[in-house]
């Protein structure tokens, strides 16, 4: 029998339109002395992987101490059990997972993994300068491709995400002065770079 289970925080819980970051996949199978206690034991665990998939899949470089698992239950908005499979002691479910997109901001930079500020263009060495980016999109899977693409260019030598949210980020990208080549780079990969108001916008083209 599948069971829908639904999950809200009694803390920081926004307006329903509020910002959330999906995370679906999620696979558990646990063992335990009675189907309850391995359903209860599996969901705990779901909740620190959906977490993990989270940082792993936008924040690779940032991966570290996991907070609490009560911190972690406050940063989920809601969860849904896709797939379920049980025996007398066996709980075996895949998840999906939605988190509050501002609250992991918040104890992202509360933690110290992304810098509250950064300046907007700063001079580093005489070959070196570091740009802000302001990326937009509309899917997770828009900005992964955005921030694997900013990675993977020989000319950017680092990349700081400073805010993020469901629809934009901050970046700071330390790269070669010659920015014509990375847009060009970006450009071949369904990227355009832009100036906009004293610093770049970085958007998946029309």
């Amino acid at each position: 029998m599948k069971y829908a289970w639904v999950l809200v925080t009694f803390l920081f819980l926004g307006a329903a339109k509020a910002q959330v970051i999906t995370v679906a996949d999620i696979k558990v199978s646990v063992t335990a002395e009675s189907l309850a206690v391995a359903r209860e034991q599996a969901l705990d665990q779901a909740h620190e992987l959906a977490f993990h998939k989270l940082l792993s899949e936008n924040f690779p470089e940032k991966l570290g101490a996991l907070p609490s698992h009560d911190q972690i239950m406050n940063l989920v908005t809601n969860f849904s059990i896709d797939r379920e499979k049980t025996t007398t002691k066996t709980y075996t479910a895949s998840l999906t997972f939605q988190f509050d997109a501002p609250h992991v901001q918040s104890w992202l930079q509360h933690q110290g993994n992304i810098p509250a500020k950064n300046p907007l263009t700063s001079q580093n060495t005489s070959n070196e300068s570091t740009l802000k980016l302001r990326a937009t999109y509309t899917t997770l899977a828009q900005w992964r491709h955005i921030k694997k693409t900013l990675e993977g260019c020989k000319d950017i030598q680092k990349l700081v995400v400073q805010n993020f949210s469901s629809q934009n980020a901050t970046l700071a990208v330390t790269c070669n002065q010659d920015i014509e080549k990375v847009k060009q780079y970006l450009s071949t990969n369904g990227l355009v770079l832009s100036p906009h108001e004293g610093g770049w916008v970085i958007s998946p083209k029309d």
